[in-house]
């Protein structure tokens, strides 16, 4: 397991995105298996990447088709809970998957086709991985889709909610490039349906519309999807850090960095800015456990100075000299690789023991000062927290993603600049209570000038719909702002029974 340093180093020095944890065992792609309370694999299944949810359904459902996926969902009809959840990956981030006593948990992760089609757009089935959609798509045809970084993360999860990741500065959300969906559903008279919806057919755009972003879990099964014109991977990506020692740093210097940071990616927000190419984050950690506070930067394109132009920005509005990571013996600070060997690298993984929570939040701006202090309170002044370790990884945000409307897809998110995830661990259930309790005063707090939530206004734009929280009240607007109302008349469309549903799901009206 990592230690916490080297979590938060490992923010600063290669813009890794954490949260990735390992994959489950996946079923061979042959048949459905399915798995009762009586069959020694199913204690195997009862758990996501979260310890703190467990599932207890009827069955599990292991598909390898959409046949299987199909049936399974007529099988969960007829439980007497009718409850019925879809896991791919395994990493959603609240008890969306795992709340089914009873019912049926259709698992997908058995859906493994990737390929070209004989039209051009490539087919990537719901049960891939991140890592399986990297690796094939490169290897076999020379593209790639801005993806995560966690190998383990599931697609079907992962691009219903809009797939972002360190790409889409440069290449826009993975999204953007979604054409059709393979969909299991269930209509107005109680039959399931299986069937694809594209782009080429009118009728279908609203329906494709709403899984560009709308979240997993809504509206049916996704078990493929449908790419066009996905881009050809750059052929090399340059990295580098810049830190500052926490024993030199007071409250002035800290206000300076998050300032800095914030500012800059307001000046080269608008596409088509110079910067484009270039992803950057900040970790904050808290004090006690983090040996410095840095940001990272890689870029992709013709002018890897450009991260040096970053480097210059921040130094230049802090006024303590910061340490570039220099590999030794190196003349630069800037590490250049192969494209597919920095993905590979930065794949992730860690336990499946942390009790985890998460909160979400988009900025139009830098951070305000009031909030500056806030951040510096929590996580500075205030030593002593309840959770193992703790983390809020800015990653910026803008480029390429805001070329598109926030109408243009369901995923409305298109004038930011800036994303933050929050992120607690910790060990033992009698933890949670104080730990999720911490975190949701820290973020009340945070977020008072809004009533307690990044309410989308001037200076916030809402939450991220695959972070989601619980805890949150105006999530529809949090998550989807203006595009809610359709949403919801695509769920009268697709699933007017509300057969799939969870605690944050779009309603049917």
């Amino acid at each position: 397991m990592p230690t916490r340093r080297d979590v938060l180093q490992a923010l600063a020095a290669s813009a890794l995105l954490p949260g990735c944890l390992p994959a489950r065992p996946r079923p061979k792609a042959s048949s459905t298996v399915v798995i009762t309370p009586g069959d020694p694999r199913y204690a195997g299944l009862v758990r996501g990447n979260n310890p703190r949810f467990e599932a207890s359904p009827g069955a599990f459902h292991l598909c390898a088709d959409a046949e299987g996926v199909a049936h399974a969902v007529e099988a969960g009809l007829r439980t007497a809970s009718r409850k019925i959840t879809v896991r791919s990956g395994g990493h959603c981030y609240e008890n969306f998957v795992c709340d089914n006593q009873g019912g049926v948990l259709i698992d997908v992760s058995g859906l493994k086709t990737i390929r070209r089609e004989t039209d051009g757009t490539y087919r990537v089935d719901a049960g891939c991985t991140i890592g399986d959609a990297y690796t094939q798509l490169y290897s076999n045809y020379n593209v790639f889709l801005p993806l995560g970084t966690c190998f383990s993360v599931g697609l079907g999860g992962h691009i219903t909610g809009g797939g972002f990741g360190v790409w889409s500065r440069p290449y826009g959300l993975s999204v953007d490039y979604l054409h059709a969906v393979e969909l299991v559903h269930v209509d107005e008279r109680g039959q399931v349906v299986a069937r694809k919806y594209s782009l080429d057919t009118p009728a279908d755009r609203e329906v494709v519309w709403a899984h560009q972003g709308g979240g997993g879990g809504n509206f049916g099964i996704v078990t493929s999807f449908w790419f066009k014109a996905p881009p050809a991977p750059p052929a090399t990506v340059h990295q580098a850090g810049l830190s500052w020692d926490w024993a030199a740093v007071t409250r002035r210097h800290y206000g300076q960095i998050l300032r800095a940071f914030g500012d800059f990616l307001d000046e080269h927000n608008q596409p088509g800015s110079p910067f484009d190419g270039l992803y950057t984050s900040l970790g904050l950690g808290h004090r006690p456990e983090a040996g410095s506070i840095g940001v990272g930067a890689l870029y992709v394109g013709d002018e890897p100075e450009r991260i040096d132009a970053f480097f210059d920005y921040m130094r230049a509005r802090v006024d303590l000299p910061g340490d570039c990571h220099r590999p030794a013996g190196a003349a630069s600070c800037i590490a250049t690789a192969p494209w597919f060997q920095v993905v590979t690298s930065q794949a992730g993984g860690t336990n499946r023991e942390d009790r985890l929570k998460y909160k979400s939040a988009y900025y139009k701006q830098t951070f305000p000062d009031r909030q500056i202090d806030v951040l510096y309170r929590y996580l500075v002044e205030q030593p002593a927290f309840p959770a193992d370790w703790f983390t809020i990884i800015v990653g910026s945000y803008g480029g390429a993603v805001n070329r598109r409307a926030s109408s243009e897809t369901a995923a409305s998110q298109r004038e930011a600049i800036m994303k933050l995830q929050f992120i607690a661990g910790w060990r033992g259930p009698a933890r949670d209570e104080a730990c999720i309790q911490w975190l949701g005063n820290f973020y009340r707090e945070l977020y008072a000038d809004a009533g307690g939530e990044p309410t989308p206004n001037e200076v916030y734009d809402g939450c991220y719909v695959n972070y989601p929280d619980v805890d949150l009240e105006d999530w529809p607007r949090l998550y989807y702002k203006d595009n809610y109302p359709a949403l919801t008349r695509v769920k009268r469309r697709l699933d007017p029974l509300d057969v799939f549903h969870h605690a944050q799901s779009v309603r049917v009206g």
